[in-house]
């Protein structure tokens, strides 16, 4: 039996597909509005968004660097997107993992961690509409 994964386990797999969306807080934004969009499918829009505040809420009072990034608990993705889109770079990296680590660890609580790691590889856009220069390679 393997060891469920962590909400730091879920923030890097977080971050991951984000990078797939390109660089920087837009990139992190646009992934967790997608992320509610999916989960909103499965728990319809009033469960996706209380999801998203209990992450939050849990990401604040168990990451306290995130607290005053994240001042208040927002009353919606939306929202907690936009704040995400404003900060800094690195805060906006810290608060995005943040919150979406607990979040994961939250839905895979409640959908299972399969079906978790389905709805966050919709999100990733395929692999033939990567922007051209986007390559792993490296060249010589």
């Amino acid at each position: 039996m393997s060891t469920p994964p962590t909400s730091d386990d879920w923030a890097s797999a977080f971050l991951a597909t984000a990078e797939t969306q390109g660089a920087g807080n837009r990139a992190r934004a646009t992934v967790l509005r997608r992320f509610c969009d999916e989960l909103a499918t499965l728990l319809g829009r009033s469960g996706a968004e209380a999801m998203f505040s209990r992450a939050v809420y849990l990401a604040r009072q168990r990451r306290p660097v995130v607290a005053p990034l994240i001042p208040n608990v927002p009353s919606s993705s939306e929202e907690i997107a936009d704040v995400i889109e404003r900060l800094a770079a690195t805060e906006s990296v810290d608060a995005s993992a943040a919150v979406a680590g607990e979040l994961l660890l939250l839905v895979a609580g409640f959908i299972g961690v399969e079906l978790t790691r389905r709805v966050l590889a919709r999100i990733r856009p395929p692999a033939t509409s990567r922007p051209r220069g986007d390559s792993q390679e490296v060249k010589k």
